[in-house]
């Protein structure tokens, strides 16, 4: 019996993250004047080679609540590589690296290193790299972006503790007449502060930029002064408060 030896060679180059195995028959056939035939089966895995990258789907963006324990979970970074074994296994890490911010190099898992404060710093951003196994490895990167969210942490504070106004008796001839202004500012929330007063009298008002009008006539043998609470409430869900004392002199 005569042993005849052949190769296989291939006609292209073959990619395992498109096609990972081949199922080939092949086929053996004599020259005889009844020719015979037999064949098998053979399989061909292809083997991986570090070819991609670690591939991110889209950026990232998480919101954090100021005032958070340490460690705070933020969120979760996740990258896929389409190679096989080392190759497709892939580690995290934060660059360049940061003292605000932790991640764990197996999950992408995101945490925080500090309490972070809305009032000092709104928004942080930074890389994340995803780098394989593979040799040489490869890398790639995605942006994050941390919003700082506000917490409710102070009350309005006006600029005096009571302030002292004045306006002349019969002056306004029932006529709006503007009686002096307030002011309140509100460590959160900047100037976004509503106004309000206590005035059992019903004699003056406020608007939303904290001054104070009237439209009566004073008499100052009558009454010859007026104390107003002034109240300034935030924009926020709970809405804190903060006072003070409007005294007004007639002259």
């Amino acid at each position: 019996m005569r042993l005849n030896y052949y190769a296989i060679k291939s006609l292209r180059r073959f990619d395992r993250e498109t096609v990972p195995s081949y199922r080939i028959e092949l086929i053996a056939r004599d020259f005889g004047q009844t020719s015979l035939r037999r064949s098998m089966i053979l399989d061909l895995n292809i083997t991986d080679v570090n070819d991609e990258k670690p591939v991110f789907k889209s950026n990232y963006t998480f919101d954090l609540i100021e005032n958070n324990p340490i460690p705070s979970t933020i969120g979760q970074i996740t990258a896929f590589d389409a190679d096989q074994g080392l190759n497709g296994q892939i580690k995290y890490s934060i660059v360049p690296s940061s003292s605000h911010f932790l991640i764990s190099s197996h999950d992408g898992i995101i945490s925080t290193n500090i309490s972070f404060d809305y009032e000092l710093k709104r928004e942080y951003n930074f890389k994340v790299r995803a780098t394989d196994h593979g040799k040489p490895p490869l890398e790639s990167t995605v942006h994050v972006k941390v919003h700082i969210i506000n917490q409710n942490e102070y009350s309005p504070e006006f600029d005096k503790n009571t302030y002292h106004f004045s306006m002349d008796e019969n002056s306004t001839n029932h006529t709006i007449t503007f009686v002096g202004r307030v002011k309140a500012k509100d460590r959160d929330f900047g100037d976004y502060v509503t106004y309000a007063l206590n005035d059992n009298e019903h004699l003056f008002t406020i608007d939303q930029n904290g001054s104070i009008w009237t439209d009566a006539i004073f008499d100052r043998e009558i009454k010859d002064e007026y104390k107003l609470s002034v109240i300034a409430v935030d924009n926020s869900t709970d809405g804190l408060i903060g006072s003070t004392i409007v005294i007004i002199q007639i002259k």
